[in-house]
């Protein structure tokens, strides 16, 4: 009787001290996120476009102040801004007080979606991929454009309430995050680290 040669492949080898369960329950937590930030856009959508009255905070102009100012020892209160309310408010103003909770749910949901299917790759047991790299740097783009127009509609919508509340002594009140810069240069950097890990692993597999 011949021997036959197994020619199945061997299975994919997991980092070491990497468990079924821990892959999983990275799986599920990138998983959660994204539907997640879905829950969240459509809540706050409903919310929004449902009210009778929206709010918004905004900053009094000097001598506006609604209470005077208290004292306690060294310690002062002044009432330096307060909530503008929108009666009754037009579609257009509901749109511009939703939209940078939906720019910001969508790019929360994208990034999650790729982080998922880069923590997929690990069932191969091969982190250093070409397509998780063009994930990484995808992530990287949208989290900065994103991040930057979720920013820039907040402050547009905040920007265009106060003019059209001409006589309120009320000015537009520091509003909006960069928090979308240092994120996105953290995926870039996270992006070329892949890179090279990926250029690394093909020189060895060169060798063999």
């Amino acid at each position: 009787m011949n021997e036959q040669n197994d020619t199945h492949p061997a299975p994919p080898e997991r980092p070491k001290g990497w468990t079924r369960w821990s892959q999983d329950l990275l799986e599920s937590v990138f998983a959660a996120i994204a539907v997640g930030a879905i829950v969240v856009a459509v809540v706050d959508g409903l919310d929004t476009f449902t009210a009778d009255t929206l709010e918004r905070r905004v900053d009094l102009e000097d001598g506006a102040a609604a209470v005077d100012p208290s004292y306690a020892g060294d310690f002062r209160l002044a009432a330096r801004s307060a909530t503008l309310l929108i009666e009754d408010p037009s579609f257009l103003q509901r749109l511009a007080m939703v939209l940078p909770v939906w720019l910001a749910a969508a790019t929360v949901g994208y990034v999650a979606h790729n982080l998922w299917r880069i923590a997929r790759s690990l069932r191969d047991g091969d982190l250093f991929q070409p397509e998780n790299v063009q994930r990484l740097r995808s992530s990287a783009n949208i989290v900065l454009v994103g991040g930057l127009a979720a920013a820039a509609a907040h402050i547009g919508a905040s920007l265009w309430f106060v003019e059209s509340a001409d006589g309120l002594p009320i000015s537009l009140a520091a509003s909006g995050s960069l928090l979308a810069v240092p994120v996105a240069l953290a995926l870039g950097g996270i992006a070329e680290i892949f890179r090279r890990g990926a250029g690394l692993r093909d020189d060895v597999a060169g060798l063999v």
